[in-house]
């Protein structure tokens, strides 16, 4: 079965904006708020590319779990980061 990718949304805010820096970094391609990080390839060498890249905002677990650059975010912004 191929992965079909949800629409292209562009981030809405700047934790937004970060996250998805760190994830066009890491996978080398344009992506929405709403890709699946595991779809798009990612493996936990990825998720701890991604956390250094955040500077440490999430641990590479919440990165497996939450997916997505918009719920990566969401925790980002509860944690007050």
């Amino acid at each position: 079965m191929t992965y079909k990718r949800p629409e292209l949304v562009k981030a809405g805010n700047d934790i937004e904006k970060e996250v998805v820096k760190a994830f066009e970094k890491v996978f080398n391609k344009e992506i929405g708020i709403y890709d699946e990080f595991i779809q798009l390839g990612g493996d936990s060498l990825d998720a701890v590319k991604i956390k250094f890249l955040l500077k440490g905002k999430v641990d590479a677990g919440i990165i497996l779990k939450e997916k997505t650059p918009y719920r990566i975010a969401q925790c980002i912004i509860k944690k007050g980061l």
